[in-house]
C-alpha cells in the first residue's frame, strides 16, 4: 500500500533539493528548470496532502 506520508517527504525534499540547485546555478535555463521542478513538486506535496486530509476524513 501507498504511504502517502513517506511520498509527501520525498516529494518535499525533492523540491527542496531541486530550490537549492536552482539557487547555485550559474546558468539562467538551469536555474529555471530547477526552480520550475521545485513549484511543482510543492504542488504535488500540497496536493497529497490535500488527497490525505480526505481520506482520513
Amino acid at each position: 500500500m501507498l504511504d502517502l506520508n513517506r511520498e509527501i517527504e520525498l516529494l518535499e525534499r525533492c523540491a527542496s533539493e531541486c530550490a537549492l540547485i536552482g539557487d547555485l546555478a550559474t546558468d539562467q535555463r538551469a536555474r529555471r528548470e530547477n526552480e520550475r521542478l521545485a513549484s511543482q513538486y510543492q504542488q504535488l506535496a500540497k496536493d497529497l496532502r490535500t488527497y490525505r486530509s480526505i481520506l482520513t476524513g
